[in-house]
């Protein structure tokens, strides 16, 4: 019995992970931010950042595209500090020194510019 159990959860598991594969790539082609997104599907933000974190690099194709940016220089820290500082969404700004954790710099950011976005 626990062989049948044990391949009941694996089909569960198999079918939540492409159904959450669907919902983040429908929310990339959607073009509104997670957070409006999960409103409107009425879906739990976390749950849905939990599974684009869990899916990302799996080959899904909700992992995201690289997004290219603009950036400039504002000045240059003759100090040596190998800082950055980040202006994002809503003139909101986040610096990383040098040996910043650079998902946690990922996620700060997704976090920011979605809760700009639903303010807006």
């Amino acid at each position: 019995m626990g062989i049948v159990g044990e391949d009941v959860c694996m089909k569960r598991s198999e079918a939540a992970r492409a159904k959450w594969a669907r919902v983040i790539e429908a929310q990339a082609l959607s073009g509104l931010s997670a957070a409006e997104f999960c409103r409107r599907r009425r879906i739990w933000a976390s749950s849905f950042f939990s599974w684009k974190r869990r899916l990302k690099g799996t080959g899904s194709p909700a992992s995201p595209q690289p997004v290219f940016v603009e950036a400039k220089v504002c000045g240059v820290d003759a100090g040596g500090g190998g800082g950055v500082m980040i202006e994002i969404v809503g003139g909101r700004r986040v610096v990383a020194l040098r040996g910043f954790d650079r998902q946690l710099l990922l996620d700060v950011i997704e976090a920011l510019e979605s809760s700009a976005e639903a303010d807006a």
